[in-house]
């Protein structure tokens, strides 16, 4: 398109130009990595969610260990102190003495059962929590590789950034040399039809929308002076032969 000279030479120069703008806004804010990204974050939070319940229950289970790891401190507590009255010359009648033993004796039973149940418990929760600590390595690994191509990302749209930059300062100077009317027509029409406010006529069709024009539009469009608008009758963009 950029062959056109004429009045519309430079409004093909700042089509051509705008177009390339848009690409690089496109490949901005839809970078490719982007996708990449979002999906290692969702196979990091459905793994999360696959173990949920693994981990709901090992923290029923470490739950429960505390409980038993407080009583059986009360417990050995309590044989210290009954044993040091066991031992001491004032330590009551052989009544006493003899009920003093038989509450060791019940409070030892219970501690085992407790320590015993709490071996079991740690047992069943060995292989939970070594699978939750593989399901987390996994998912660390995923959200390490998507920080990566995030950096990775960022980089890539500051080139295209300073790129952007560097065509919308060559814009300006494109603007400036298009008849200002022509101008007002070219950004009104653009902005309604996906960016692309002018089109060539290439073999009697429309390259904007891609429709052949009548017999009667052809004719006028191919034998208009080179200072009138052309429209497609089709699509409405500014049509250059």
């Amino acid at each position: 398109m950029s062959e056109a000279t004429g009045p519309y030479g430079a409004l093909v120069r700042l089509q051509e130009t705008d177009l390339r703008l848009d690409q690089l806004h496109h490949q901005i804010t839809h970078h490719p990595i982007h996708a990449k990204i979002t999906e290692l974050h969702d196979r990091a939070k459905s793994l999360e969610r696959l173990h949920a319940p693994t981990l709901a229950q090992v923290g029923l289970l470490r739950e429960r260990q505390r409980a038993i790891e407080g009583e059986v401190v009360e417990l050995t507590t309590r044989l210290g102190e009954i044993d040091a009255r066991l031992t001491n010359a004032d330590s009551g009648s052989f009544r006493d003495q003899t009920a003093m033993s038989q509450e060791m004796a019940t409070l030892a039973d219970r501690r085992d059962a407790l320590e015993e149940e709490e071996l079991g418990l740690m047992e069943e929760s060995e292989p939970l929590e070594a699978t939750l600590a593989n399901a987390a390595r996994e998912s660390e690994a995923l959200r390490t590789r998507a920080l990566e191509l995030h950096r990775q990302m960022l980089a890539e749209q500051r080139e295209l950034e300073t790129e952007s930059e560097e065509i919308s300062a060559r814009r300006i100077e494109l603007a400036g040399e298009v008849v200002p009317l022509l101008l007002v027509e070219y950004e009104r029409i653009r902005s309604h039809l996906g960016g692309v406010g002018v089109a060539r006529l290439v073999h009697g069709m429309c390259s904007g929308c891609n429709l052949a024009l009548s017999a009667t539009e052809l004719d006028r469009v191919t034998h208009a002076r080179p200072e009138m608008l052309a429209h497609c009758d089709q699509c409405g963009r500014i049509l250059i032969p």
